[in-house]
């Protein structure tokens, strides 16, 4: 069975505007029947039902039917799509998609509208073409669709941004981009397929793109849409390690925006970048001003007094920041390093043992452990505990000599620590 991805690399080869080239009217029935129809034994009636489907479920289930039967000589394949009664605009939702879908399969020959004993108006039968080279699949395809009513620009537009979004959160940017690109074909002004494709150009590396796009968009206008664009100007600068183009973009950006945190936080990065650490934190302690919450700025400034070893002016930022990660170990071993330099043993235990509890195979966290125990509680069983932890997970003998606060478990319980030692040491 081919994969999902695989059934819309198929569906959405091409733009494609729903046409009818393909079908045939009721008067062109001769064309067929005699053809295709004749000589024929009765054929096996597959049904399937799409009420209730999405979209991707929906043209999912036609091809897998379509693979699994594409070699079947007899069978005739009914497929209902629904007239959508009790859909919220109460128009069908998947008869673009089929169409779309259907008029660019390689089995399909034509189509036509369906006679009253077929289902009546509104019914749809498709001829599709066998791949073999003497017989043919007949697919007929019912719409109990009540009216006809063919989807705006700006609805398939929308389809296909929304699909585009859900590659790109599978990290498929350059699907992501074409699905984008597709959205913009329909509704050029699309503000949000023009944002969400500049950052999939970014993260799939075509800066020149996202450049170009950028510079195509923007207006000297202040609103949300090219206050966006300016960001990520900046941010193509930043990438591309134009670290003094990002500088003075966000410097503008400040002047024109003086109450947004984002000029604050990517300028300290910027001056991060080029090793300038005192003004990068200046810049992030005004952009905590601003906004006391923004993850990025609480771990910003956290690293920097942490890096410095000034604890104490550390701990209400990285307080902050592992009440707002709680899930995120890194933050959290920050966090108990710092409670640990500050003496706060058990509070430091406590976060140590989270730590390793969200990553079994990480070696500092156990080591952390274990110094809490020797230092804050001269715990000999449980240091020994998570020394042997911490060797299992990967930390090298050689290094626990220069660990401290193990010097005088060491010289204390001697023959122990070695035994220790000893399963590690090749």
């Amino acid at each position: 069975m081919r994969c999902f991805k695989d059934i819309f690399e198929k569906w959405e080869q091409e733009n494609r505007n729903f046409d009818y080239s393909k079908t045939l009217s009721d008067k062109d029935d001769n064309y067929v029947s005699n053809e295709i129809l004749s000589n024929k034994k009765s054929s096996k009636l597959v049904s399937i039902d799409l009420h209730g489907l999405t979209r991707f479920a929906a043209i999912a289930k036609i091809d897998e039917l379509l693979f699994k039967y594409k070699k079947a000589s007899d069978v005739k394949i009914c497929i209902i799509h629904g007239a959508g009664i009790h859909s919220k605009e109460q128009k069908p939702v998947l008869k673009k998609v089929v169409n779309d879908y259907l008029k660019n399969n390689s089995l399909v020959k034509y189509f036509r509208p369906g006679r009253h004993n077929e289902g009546g108006y509104g019914v749809l039968q498709l001829y599709f073409l066998k791949v073999s080279r003497y017989s043919f699949l007949v697919l007929l395809f019912v719409f109990c669709i009540g009216c006809v009513s063919l989807k705006t620009q700006k609805e398939l537009s929308e389809e296909y941004y929304n699909l585009g979004n859900d590659y790109f959160d599978l990290e498929n940017y350059s699907r992501a981009s074409d699905l984008y690109q597709k959205a913009l074909s329909y509704n050029k002004n699309s503000k949000n397929a023009t944002i969400n494709l500049i950052m999939a150009y970014q993260n799939n590396k075509k800066y020149d793109d996202a450049e170009k796009l950028i510079i195509s968009k923007y207006e000297e206008k202040t609103d949300d849409y090219n206050k966006k664009l300016i960001l990520l100007l900046g941010k193509n600068y930043f990438l591309t390690n134009n670290f003094n183009g990002a500088i003075n973009l966000f410097k503008e950006y400040i002047n024109t925006y003086p109450n947004e945190v984002a000029g604050f936080y990517n300028l300290g990065l910027s001056f991060l970048k080029i090793g300038d650490a005192g003004t990068a934190l200046e810049n992030f302690l005004k952009a905590y001003e601003i906004d006391k919450t923004f993850v990025p700025v609480l771990y910003n400034v956290s690293n920097y007094y942490y890096n410095e070893k000034l604890y104490k002016e550390a701990l209400p930022y990285v307080t902050a920041l592992s009440q707002k990660e709680s899930n995120n170990d890194m933050v959290l071993y920050m966090y108990a390093r710092i409670l640990y330099e500050l003496g706060e043993y058990e509070t430091s235990l406590e976060y140590a043992k989270k730590c390793y509890t969200i990553d079994s195979k990480n070696a500092d966290y156990y080591l952390l452990t274990a110094k809490n125990y020797a230092k804050g509680f001269e715990d000999k069983k449980n240091t020994f505990y998570f020394i042997d932890k911490a060797l299992e997970a990967g930390y090298k003998p050689s290094e626990l000599a220069e660990v401290e606060e193990f010097s005088v478990i060491k010289e204390t319980y001697k023959n122990e620590y070695n035994e220790l030692l000893k399963k590690y040491v090749k």
